[in-house]
């Protein structure tokens, strides 16, 4: 059961680092400065604004704050300043720099108000699994249309090599606006550039406004995966991990290798974000933005989110909304997958439904394959999937 308490206590602020730059020239030349050998040293991030979140969500129990959980104290504000520690952890005791993916944003805005359109088991590690085998599908669907063999190779390395957690099968979806639970990161400065500086569906430059670059020192970020992975109460069930996805196939997903992306696993734990910061490993860069880009920042909406893309048409055509509860779900496989499955895939804890749909999947693949100017209709030469139109 979900208890809110109804008056916050004391809270306690973790403020990223910042350096602030008169111009995206003088942050450039500073991020060059700094080395990035080709085996990506840093990571960055662009937003044009700085998010915060307050954890945690709900009353407890939490066993309570103590120094060692803070890392340096140095790093904290405290109000009231002479609030000592121990301090009882209550809801939204930590004011923290919210570097979080979107599926927890979504949970804490769920637990926040008396939204009803979500329900609670749209958080449930079942909706993860529905998730990774969804963009497998997709996966296996856009190689079958554009008999891309290849591209099912490097499917099936992909399934033998990193099941169950599938991270970069998930990180498709994360591309093309699947809430997946990871959080895009780039091993490029142009790329971080062009996310902070731009409107994403416009692809429109934002003159004379704010943006911000977030640094993520790679070497640190390990020791601290590692780190969270070993603290005794996960009992070795958290995962945190730094998934490189630049070598996931153009022919189907292109965003990935055009944007030379990364996916970043367990952001939604606050002692990560906590430990990254008080040991110095994150960083954000404040500046503000000029008349036009910068010479440094000539990416191109086009290029970065590219016309012709496979994946974005199945995903505009399969996805046309993040399902809600379980139910959405079953509604959502009983739309796309039993249509054509031998036996009905019903979602259970017990995971009869996944040997269902693996029993059915060549059934459903031949059913798209077979019927895909009937299902997506007609388009440019090619087929269908030629363009995304």
């Amino acid at each position: 059961m979900i208890i809110r308490n109804s008056e916050p206590g004391p809270t306690i602020h973790l403020n990223v680092p910042a350096l602030t730059f008169p111009s995206e020239e003088a942050l450039v030349e500073h991020l060059l400065e700094r080395e990035q050998s080709d085996e990506c040293r840093f990571l960055f991030r662009g937003q044009a604004l700085e998010y915060r979140r307050r954890w945690p969500l709900v009353d407890g129990p939490f066993r309570d704050l103590v120094e060692k959980d803070l890392v340096h104290r140095r790093c904290w504000r405290f109000e009231p300043e002479s609030m000592p520690l121990p301090i009882p952890l209550v809801r939204e005791t930590l004011n923290l720099p919210s570097l979080i993916p979107t599926n927890t944003r979504a949970y804490e805005r769920y637990l926040q108000s008396s939204e009803t359109e979500w329900q609670d088991d749209a958080f449930d590690d079942m909706m993860v699994y529905f998730w990774t085998a969804v963009c497998t599908f997709f996966i296996g669907l856009a190689c079958r249309l554009l008999n891309d063999r290849d591209g099912l190779k490097w499917l099936e390395s992909q399934w033998h090599s990193d099941y169950p957690a599938l991270y970069k099968l998930r990180s498709v979806g994360q591309h093309y606006g699947m809430d997946t639970g990871l959080l895009d990161a780039t091993s490029s400065i142009q790329v971080a550039l062009w996310f902070a500086t731009h409107e994403f569906h416009s692809g429109l430059y934002r003159p004379w406004s704010h943006a911000i670059l977030y640094v993520i020192d790679r070497q640190g970020l390990r020791e601290v995966e590692d780190w969270v992975r070993s603290i005794p109460e996960h009992e070795g069930e958290f995962d945190a991990a730094t998934v490189d996805i630049r070598e996931t196939p153009a022919t189907f997903a292109p965003r990935a290798s055009r944007q030379q992306g990364w996916s970043l696993v367990g952001w939604d734990h606050p002692r990560l974000v906590i430990n990254m910061v008080a040991r110095g490993f994150l960083f954000r860069c404040d500046f503000c933005t000029r008349n036009g880009p910068s010479a440094a920042n000539s990416l191109t909406r086009d290029y970065l989110v590219p016309t012709v893309d496979p994946m974005a048409l199945l995903f505009r055509h399969f996805w046309t909304k993040q399902p809600r509860s379980l139910r959405d779900a079953q509604d959502w496989i009983d739309r796309y997958w039993n249509v054509a499955a031998k036996t009905r895939v019903v979602l259970d804890e017990d995971g009869t439904w996944f040997e269902q749909l693996s029993s059915s999947i060549s059934v459903i693949y031949d059913y798209y394959v077979l019927n895909q100017q009937k299902v997506f209709g007609g388009g440019p030469p090619g087929g269908p999937l030629g363009g995304d139109r």
